[in-house]
C-alpha cells in the first residue's frame, strides 16, 4: 500500500511540489487563487464536501487549499489530516524551467496530453501543467491507496481540477 501524506503547512511540501519548484513558479491572473473554484467544484472534483477553503502565498507562489472533512484513515485524524486538493500556480522562469525539466526527465514521471502547453505528473503523483507563462499544479494531499485507486482518488480529480484551471487561465 502506498501512502501519501502531505503536512498542511506550506513550507514542508515534498521536493517536487509546485511551492518548492523552489517558491520559484507566481500568479498574475489569479488575486485570489481560491476563486478560481468555488467549493462546490472542488467538492464534485474530490467526492467528499469541501468545508474550508486557505489561501496560500509564498514567494512568487500563490495558491488554494479545499479542505474537507475526509479522514482517510486513523493515522490522517491523529495527525488532523484531512483529505484536500491544493492548487497553486507561479511564473515560468528560466529557472522555473530547469526545475521542470528535471521533474519531467525523472523515470516516474508521467507525460499528461491536452492539457495547456504541456502537462506531467511528477513522481509524486502531482500534476503540473504549463500553459503560457505561468505554471499550475493541482495536488491530492493526506490519501491512502493501492491498486488503481491512485488513478480514480488521485490522478483523475488533479486532472479534473487543472482543466478548470487552465480554462481559467485561457
Amino acid at each position: 500500500m502506498r501512502v501519501l501524506l502531505v503536512v498542511s503547512v506550506i513550507v514542508s511540501l515534498a521536493a517536487t511540489s509546485a511551492l518548492t519548484l523552489g517558491g520559484l513558479l507566481a500568479a498574475p491572473a489569479f488575486a485570489k487563487t481560491c476563486g478560481t473554484l468555488t467549493k462546490k467544484e472542488a467538492s464534485e472534483i474530490l467526492g467528499f464536501k469541501v468545508v474550508t477553503t486557505k489561501e496560500l502565498s509564498e514567494a512568487d507562489t500563490e495558491g488554494c487549499d479545499y479542505v474537507t472533512k475526509k479522514f482517510w484513515s486513523k493515522r490522517f485524524k491523529k495527525l488532523d489530516a484531512p483529505l484536500k486538493l491544493r492548487i497553486t500556480v507561479q511564473p515560468l522562469t528560466p529557472e522555473t524551467e530547469g526545475v521542470l525539466t528535471q521533474l519531467e526527465s525523472d523515470e516516474d514521471a508521467e507525460p499528461v496530453d491536452g492539457i495547456g502547453d504541456r502537462a506531467f505528473y511528477t513522481d509524486s503523483n502531482d500534476l503540473v501543467a504549463v500553459v503560457g507563462d505561468q505554471v499550475f499544479q493541482a495536488e491530492v494531499t493526506n490519501i491512502e491507496w493501492k491498486g488503481n485507486e491512485l488513478t480514480k482518488n488521485i490522478k483523475q480529480p488533479e486532472r479534473a481540477a487543472m482543466q478548470q484551471l487552465v480554462d481559467s487561465a485561457g
